[in-house]
């Protein structure tokens, strides 16, 4: 039998949880007759308590698969809407106008230069992922949680005596749960603020004994540490473009820490052509949730019409892409992974030569995200928009070509 540990108590988070709804009422009550300065500070007050009322929910949410697929079955009645076209299109719209000028063109020029490397790709992506996840690594979660120690040690070359913390598994900052099979967990691994009881944020990693295991605890770890850096970054705030940076530098440097020390050669190259794909896939999945909201707004296609065509051309069912712009992979959110896959790449590219200076950029991270998406990538010296990511398609082919002779 699999080890299987939970390291957080559930009844203190459905306590806090109370505790904060309770608190809730109470502010609001006060709000009645208190002054306008007040007033404010009291619903900020509100506003962070709803949060951690929110994260304590997703946290028994999501360790827990049956709500997961509950919550999936209701959001599917969405496709059955009378008025979906109008919805939709809505959707769109909301999303895409809260970019920047900048960052349209931005999304813009990957989408005109990538869209066409998709269906050469596509094809491949299944085989990799099924490659990454069935490379068994048997490590305790002891050796995992090491293994991330070792890791960040190397990252952080001049000491950053928190990470040590954050690695105390058993003191209710890290969740493991075990899945066979890795495609009926809720996610690979997720981050939540600390709790009022808590000193640190806490993440659950869902295991499947793959290496998949290893990049997604060290990428949670990157997120738990911005958290303790500035507890903003955990409050409902899509801003910035390049949020998932925090996460996905580290998951991409910890390949390139693995091949230094010589572990796990074997499986090193299928979880990096995985990590590439997975980036391909989320630039294809923007291209059509803009195309349809594009056909719908200037009526070149019928709604019947516009769905033969996502399924014979995007090879994607139809109603699947529908939940994907409905659902919590939204505009936003997929054109955030793409442009913080392609700097984090970048990054751990230059990570191989110069760990000093990656180190260093990876903790100003939250004063670069406060920036207008082109000035921080300007100041972190990334190219992938000047250069339409040829670094990112070279290694694409490349993967694709040793793929090939495996």
């Amino acid at each position: 039998m699999k080890e299987q540990r939970y390291t957080w108590d559930f009844n203190t988070i459905l306590n806090v949880q109370k505790e904060c709804l309770e608190e809730v009422k109470t502010l609001q009550g006060i709000s009645s007759y208190a002054s306008k300065e007040d007033v404010c500070k009291l619903k900020e007050r509100i506003h962070t308590l709803l949060n951690i009322s929110e994260q304590c929910q997703n946290m028994l949410h999501l360790a827990f698969p049956k709500n997961k697929v509950a919550s999936f079955k209701q959001s599917d009645s969405l496709v059955e809407d009378s008025n979906l076209e109008t919805l939709l299109l809505s959707n769109v719209q909301d999303y895409f106008e809260t970019y920047s000028s900048q960052a349209q063109m931005l999304l813009a020029g990957l989408l005109d230069h990538l869209v066409g490397l998709i269906p050469e790709y596509l094809d491949w992506y299944d085989s990799f992922v099924e490659l990454s996840r069935t490379c068994e690594v048997h490590l305790s979660n002891h050796d995992l949680v090491e293994l991330a120690h070792l890791f960040y040690q190397d990252f952080f070359p001049n000491g950053t005596p928190i990470i040590d913390q954050f690695l105390d598994w058993q003191n209710h900052t890290l969740l493991f749960q075990y899945y066979k099979d890795i495609e009926t967990a809720p996610a690979n691994g997720l981050t939540f603020s600390k709790l009022p009881s808590q000193e640190y944020p806490s993440t659950i990693i869902f295991r499947n004994n793959s290496l998949t295991d290893f990049t997604t605890l060290v990428h949670e770890l990157g997120h738990m540490y911005m958290g303790y850096q500035d507890e903003s970054v955990f409050q409902k705030n899509y801003s910035s473009l390049l949020r998932e940076v925090e996460g996905k530098l580290p998951e991409f440097a910890a390949l390139s820490f693995l091949q230094r020390e010589g572990l796990f050669e074997e499986d090193l190259f299928s979880l990096q052509a995985t990590n590439l794909f997975a980036t391909l896939h989320s630039v294809h999945t923007l291209f059509f949730q803009l195309m349809i909201g594009s056909c719908i707004q200037n009526h070149h296609l019928n709604f019947k019409k516009l769905e033969r065509i996502v399924n014979r051309d995007m090879k994607v069912p139809f109603s699947y892409s529908l939940l994907l712009i409905y659902g919590e992979y939204s505009i936003f959110s997929v054109a955030q992974d793409i442009i913080s896959d392609f700097t984090a790449y970048e990054l751990a590219e230059r990570y191989r030569t110069n760990p000093e200076e990656v180190s260093e950029i990876f903790q100003n991270l939250p004063k670069l995200n406060i920036l207008p998406t082109e000035d921080a990538l300007t100041q972190i010296g990334c190219k992938f928009h000047t250069n339409h990511a040829k670094g990112y398609q070279k290694t694409m082919k490349r993967i694709q070509k040793e793929f090939i002779q495996k």
